[in-house]
């Protein structure tokens, strides 16, 4: 009888490069650097300033021009910061939870590295006052949601990349249960613009490495 491994392997889903030691090497680095590689990996939320594009607002679309003045004079008050990396989980287990409970989900494949990153964003809503129930004051602050929402951000490691076809077949069958950003890191930058166009994201990782 197959092994549960050799099961998966069969079907499609086993990835070899994870018994390598290079692979290994891009995982450590990828662990020991993750605040570079988000940076590099999403630079349009890096070293920057407030936009319009951070506000979530909690108020009607009508009262929003009235707002700004006071959204505004938030933002000069209040410099952004950079998103802020919490942890990572090796090897995590992507499962199919369509229409399933929990004790029968079945293990789809196993991401190298999910990256749990978070970055700021202003909200905007009105202040309820209670004993009326009616509108009070804005209430505006900075909240910090997670990149790729509850899914993280997967990070797919590769010290020898495969050939152009399995690599993006590889990241597609990821997405069939996982709907969060995908990072290929390699050494390798040759798939870069190609992985840019077909929507995931590219970090290259030193060569050699530390």
């Amino acid at each position: 009888m197959a092994k549960s491994r050799d099961k998966v392997q069969q079907q499609g889903f086993w990835d070899q490069e994870v018994t390598t030691a290079g692979h290994d090497d891009v995982m450590v680095w990828v662990d020991d650097n993750a605040d570079l590689v988000m940076s590099r990996a999403f630079p349009e939320l890096y070293g920057r300033g407030w936009i319009p594009d951070d506000i979530e607002w909690g108020i009607e679309a009508a009262a929003r021009a009235a707002a700004m003045e006071q959204v505004e004079a938030f933002m000069r008050a209040t410099p952004r910061e950079d998103p802020r990396v919490k942890g990572s989980v090796w090897e995590s287990p992507l499962r199919d939870d369509r229409h399933r409970p929990s004790h029968y989900q079945r293990s789809v494949c196993f991401a190298d590295l999910i990256i749990s990153a978070t970055y700021p964003r202003i909200y905007v809503q009105e202040q309820d006052i209670a004993e009326h129930r009616r509108a009070g004051p804005l209430a505006i602050g900075v909240s910090w949601p997670r990149i790729g929402g509850h899914f993280g951000v997967l990070i797919e490691a590769k010290s020898v990349l495969p050939s152009r076809g399995d690599l993006i077949r590889q990241l597609r069958h990821y997405g069939t249960v996982f709907h969060g950003p995908m990072v290929v890191v390699s050494q390798d930058d040759s798939y870069a613009a190609l992985l840019h166009k077909q929507g995931f994201r590219f970090v290259q990782c030193p060569r050699p490495l530390p």
